[in-house]
């Protein structure tokens, strides 16, 4: 199902965004009615609480969650700057100096690590999301494969298909938003999440990364995938989105 991204006021501190659609696994125009009644915090959604499918589908099983807001939008250089300003955090390893990359402000913050995440998450008084928090915000309640349907899109997202062959802006691709109008969910980045994620025979202290890059196939995969990362590894392929439990 296409969708259409308007923008519409909604919510304290002008958060605005909203999809044109009737219905995927829930009535949306329902969902955008609870999100003003909420009021979710300025640049994230609100994800309902409920039943989704998760898996692939060989392997599928419903799974029930309490509702949590997550960011639309990936940690993007300009806001990883302000928290470095704001705190003197390290700049990550491959920028020269203490300044964004040329003409990189609205990419994705990548190399860096899963410590690194979460305290940047905690200065912004949120957290990084489960992986199934993750997986439920990337699909919907009924399944998608994708986060736009079942069918892969190269125009709707930047995996290896796509032959861009490097990051691109967040947000690029609103075609490929998520039912729950989240951006990015499928390529561009693999994304830190909160779950240890261990292994046989590995360290415990792993962490759970969920998506794809965008040097990887997402035409083979779904937006159930997850695998797992020593916690202290960089990767310019990873980057991560906060999100915060409903009060």
């Amino acid at each position: 199902m296409d969708y259409d991204v308007l923008i519409l006021g909604g919510g304290p501190g002008g958060y605005v965004a909203a999809i044109r659609a009737a219905q995927l696994g829930a009535d949306v125009s329902g969902y955008m009615a609870k999100l003003d009644a909420l009021g979710a915090p300025p640049g994230m959604v609100y994800v309902t609480a409920g039943e989704f499918i998760s898996g692939p589908p060989d392997d599928e099983k419903k799974v029930r969650l309490p509702a949590f807001y997550i960011d639309a939008d990936l940690v993007a250089n300009r806001k990883y700057h302000d928290y470095m300003r704001a705190t003197g955090a390290a700049r990550p390893p491959h920028w020269l100096d203490s300044n964004i990359p040329e003409g990189r402000a609205k990419h994705p913050v990548v190399n860096i690590t899963w410590e690194e995440a979460q305290v940047y998450a905690k200065w912004a008084g949120k957290r990084l999301p489960t992986a199934q928090e993750w997986e439920k915000a990337a699909r919907g309640t009924a399944g998608n494969r994708y986060p736009w349907g079942s069918e892969f899109d190269t125009r709707r997202c930047n995996t290896s298909e796509c032959g861009i062959g490097e990051l691109t802006a967040a947000g690029r691709y609103p075609r490929g938003i998520s039912p729950y109008r989240c951006c990015d969910m499928m390529g561009n980045v693999v994304q830190w999440c909160q779950d240890r994620g261990p292994v046989p025979g590995e360290n415990t202290e792993d962490r759970a990364v969920c998506g794809v890059s965008w040097d990887e196939p997402g035409s083979s995969t779904g937006c159930w995938r997850v695998e797992v990362r020593k916690r202290l590894r960089r990767s310019r392929k990873c980057g991560f989105r906060c999100a915060k439990d409903v009060q």
